[in-house]
Formats: C-alpha cells, structure tokens, sequence
C-alpha cells in the first residue's frame, strides 16, 4: 500500500492514515493537501452535490478537490465511514468546519450524526451552546437541539458566561438570535414562557426542551404545506 497519491500532473500528496485503502476509487485532496481514498457511491448516496459533481466531472480524473482541511473532511468521511471520531482531541474550529461540510454538500444525515456524537460535557463544547443550537438548526436536528437545550441550558444561564444572552429566560430581541430560523426563534422562547420552575433548575430547561420540540414538530408540517402551495401556485 503507498504512502503517496500522484495526481495526473504528477503532484503528490500524502493520504491520511484512516483512508488509503487502495479498493477505493475516489480520490479527495483537502485544502491542506492531504488524499482521502473514498468510495464514489457512498458520497453519492448521500450527498445530492457530490452526486450532480460527479455526474458532469471528468471520468477519467478521479480526484476531487475540497476547500476544507484535512480534519474537517477526515471528522465527516469519519462519521460516514462509522468510524470512531475522537472528539474530545478535537479543537472547535474543526468540528465547526466538520459541520459546515456536511451542510454545504447536503449531507443533513452525516452532520446530525456528528453532532450526536460529541460531549456535551467536554470542554470543547461547553462554552459553545448558541453555536451548536445554531448548527442543529441548520440541519433540522430537533433531536441534538433538544439534548443542548437542558446540558448547556443552566449551565450558562447561571454563569452568565454567554454575551449573545441567548440563554436568559426572558427579554430577548430578534438580535439575540438572527441566524436562527424563524420558527426554531419562537418555539424557543413560546418555550420559556410554558416553564414555571426556576430557570437555574434543570427542570426549567427540560421542560423548555420538549416545549420545544412539540413546538417545532408541530408547526413544521404547516409551513412544509405552505411552501409547497405557493410553489405550486408559481
């Protein structure tokens, strides 16, 4: 087995340790220069990018390169390969970037599961609560936004740690949450409004959680039919 891919110009890179398996017959060089031998059928089976990519790409070059470094695209492959992620050795910003892939190259099922694999207790993570609501949010993971919501919840909210204020119970301006989606802003704060208890209570976030997560759940197929009315009616 080599150690080095060599590209059809005769550049080469090094591949990562976890995928060089020479039955593979993709090749995906990360913004770092680093080669991933990857099967073409399983990015296509879950990515709609990747799909329509190779559809129009040059069959006889069987590499693709990736505005992403070599961490970022060894924690999705990793997650879509269900292979161990190790975490906890993880800095943020490559998780992010991790995240992010799987967004831009519509893989939703690959970036939920990524999230459902970190420690919400580690340190990594624990200072990042607003951020990783955020990503939930972008992938529709009702399920990771609700384990965030009663883990970070009380934690933040008692040190008061979090300028954005996203996690107070009550008083929030739009600002607070811009990026969110409309629908995941009001579920989230019609949710502080049904919970009684003391919000430095874990009780408090839990019962916001699956406030929450009826909310979300409930209006979601509304807006789905919405949207496809309107469409039709275009």
């Amino acid at each position: 087995m080599t150690s080095q891919y060599t590209d059809k110009d005769g550049k080469q890179y090094t591949y990562h340790d976890e995928f060089k398996d020479e039955s593979k017959d993709l090749f995906i060089i990360s913004s770092d220069n680093m080669a991933f031998r990857v099967d073409s059928d399983l990015l296509k089976t879950n990515s709609s990018v990747f799909r329509s990519m190779f559809s129009t790409c040059d069959t006889d070059d069987r590499s693709l390169h990736l505005d992403h470094s070599n961490q970022a695209i060894a924690i999705s492959f990793k997650t879509l390969c269900h292979l161990p992620l190790g975490l906890d050795r993880t800095e943020w910003e490559q998780f992010i970037e991790g995240v992010e892939l799987c967004i831009q190259y519509e893989m939703p099922r690959v970036g939920s599961k990524i999230l459902s694999r970190f420690n919400l207790y580690s340190d990594i993570f624990a200072n990042y609560g607003y951020s990783l609501f955020l990503l939930s949010a972008k992938l529709n993971d009702v399920a990771t936004a609700c384990r965030i919501i009663p883990k970070i919840g009380p934690m933040s909210y008692a040190s008061n740690r979090n300028e954005n204020r996203f996690w107070c119970r009550s008083g929030w301006a739009r600002s607070v949450a811009l990026d969110l989606p409309p629908i995941w802003y009001w579920a989230y704060t019609s949710a502080h409004s049904k919970a009684t208890a003391n919000a430095a209570d874990g009780v408090y976030w839990q019962v916001v959680a699956i406030t929450f997560m009826v909310l979300v759940l409930d209006v979601s197929p509304i807006i789905q039919l919405l949207g496809r009315l309107i469409a039709y009616s275009d």
